[in-house]
């Protein structure tokens, strides 16, 4: 009598070892096919998470240098600054405010922002422009990294202007430009403040419309006392922000948090369409796995004819063969994906420390967008469980279509090696 046969006949937790036991043996009968099966099942899997931690990489790079280059990875404002920017909607309070914010362990840094609009004037010539004033202790954005001339803010009367600004205006390091606007109870705001450095970002609506000078300067001439519009936080990786929002949100008195992807939306949505296509790719993978699958199992099930035959003449059921084939299935499946992610972890670990240069080809585009010249894949443990959750229920489906021959296999047929 077989071993399948004498399974049948023990306890519910011996049986379950029992068939465990035979499916394994059974799987390494033909060793060849066994492997291929699980190269493609591995193959598959390492693709994928190749695939999703250069993605999660690429993108990843991508957000972060477009949050630390200004907005950062939260700010915090009065609850309608955001949809209508106006000079009274102001955090109150703002030093309290940055010093509670500071003491939370996922804060890198926190920048107090005062944002005016005004007319920038040199002696010839003047424009409108967006006047940010900035606690240059405490600010992180890049723009201090692109100084075309001179440097960036240090101390109070000091202004940094982009480059076409100052083209427009006619002025270079060294000169002065009056500021004019209006102030939070409506009085004429006035300030000088001279240049001590021109920055070129690459963007041309951004180095033609800013002027970026102290806080404490803005506070003064816009009667804003201990106030500012944002305060931008940087985090230790943009994939915090909605976890710490909501308690930082908290710390402030009558304020809105608003995370990375509500202030910088094109980078969010385009993370969103890179990673659909991501798993789009990843879908397709499985469904050629799962009919390589399938077309291994209904081999099985020919070449195993007569064995099956012989276990239904003496009372197994075909509901329990099959049982055995999912189990097999199982363990290919486990085995499978054990080569995926031993071979991915291997080699994205490397990755993630030594990165991947992106070659003299790109020098230039990285350095015009102040981004550094190596890639750090990022190993990607969602997708590589929802890849094994999905695998391991496509094999057991691949598994159920040979599976229903059995039921209509008749005895006698079957021990001749017939369907």
């Amino acid at each position: 009598m077989s071993e399948a046969a004498l399974v049948s006949g023990r306890s519910m937790p011996e049986r379950s070892a029992g068939t465990a036991a035979i499916a394994w043996r059974n799987l390494w009968r033909n060793r060849r096919r066994t492997w291929l099966m699980v190269a493609s099942i591995g193959f598959a899997g390492l693709l994928v998470m190749v695939m999703n931690a250069m993605q999660l990489g690429t993108l990843g790079l991508m957000a972060e240098n477009a949050t630390a280059f200004y907005p950062g990875h939260i700010q915090i404002q009065h609850p309608d600054y955001f949809d209508d920017p106006r000079m009274r909607r102001s955090v109150e309070g703002a030093s309290r405010a940055v010093a509670s914010i500071e003491q939370d362990l996922a804060v890198r840094a926190v920048a107090p922002r005062a944002i005016a609009f005004g007319l920038i004037a040199a002696e010839e010539r003047s424009f409108g422009g967006m006047v940010i004033g900035i606690d240059a202790a405490r600010e992180f954005t890049r723009i201090g990294r692109t100084m075309s001339e001179g440097r960036y803010l240090e101390a109070p009367g000091e202004a940094a202007i982009g480059q076409v600004l100052a083209r427009n205006l006619s002025v270079g390091v060294g000169d002065e430009v009056a500021i004019l606007g209006t102030g939070k109870e409506g009085n004429v705001a006035a300030l000088y403040v001279r240049i001590v450095g021109l920055y070129s970002t690459g963007s041309p609506e951004l180095d033609r419309s800013q002027i970026h000078i102290s806080l404490s300067d803005v506070q003064e001439a816009f009667e804003l006392p201990d106030e500012a519009h944002v305060l931008a936080i940087l985090l230790d990786t943009y994939q915090d922000a909605a976890e710490v929002a909501p308690r930082l949100q908290a710390l402030v008195a009558e304020s809105r948090a608003l995370t990375w992807d509500v202030l910088v939306p094109e980078v969010a949505q385009t993370i969103d369409m890179k990673m659909g296509g991501a798993y789009m790719i990843s879908a397709l993978l499985v469904v050629l796995v799962t009919f390589s699958i399938v077309n291994a199992f209904i081999m099985t099930i020919f070449e195993r004819m007569s064995e099956f035959g012989m276990l239904m003449a003496v009372g197994m059921r075909w509901s329990s063969i099959g049982r055995m084939l999912s189990v097999e299935a199982f363990w290919l499946s486990i085995v499978g994906l054990a080569v995926a992610f031993a071979v991915a972890g291997a080699l994205l670990g490397v990755l993630s420390q030594t990165g991947i240069y992106l070659g003299e080809e790109f020098a230039d585009i990285l350095e015009r967008w102040h981004m550094p010249d190596r890639l750090y894949p990022a190993f990607p443990w969602r997708a590589g469980v929802e890849f094994a959750v999905v695998m391991l229920i496509a094999v057991q489906v691949a598994v159920v279509i040979p599976a229903l021959r059995l039921r209509r296999m008749r005895v006698v047929d079957a021990l001749r090696g017939k369907e």
